[in-house]
């Protein structure tokens, strides 16, 4: 699990076939594929529980709703760029 300032629980919500789970709050640098390696989740599943659009934007701040499947790894080395 993420440190508290970064992971945050959000409320269950259905999205098609993926139930929300936590919520990450993005770091500057973040990038949603580097977001989704983190979590073990596909970037268009983050995509799709966030209403993101095909360009899938995240700016530093923003909550971004994971699945409730999502695991936590640690912070990704790659997820800048």
């Amino acid at each position: 699990r993420a440190p508290s300032s970064t992971y945050v629980p959000s409320p269950a919500v259905a999205s098609g076939t993926l139930t929300a789970g936590a919520a990450y709050v993005n770091q500057p640098g973040d990038t949603l594929s580097g977001v989704g390696r983190r979590f073990q989740t596909p970037v268009q599943n983050l995509i799709d529980l966030n209403d993101l659009g095909p360009r899938g934007t995240i700016s530093p701040g923003q909550r971004v709703v994971l699945p409730d499947t999502a695991v936590d790894t640690g912070r990704d080395p790659y997820a800048t760029g």
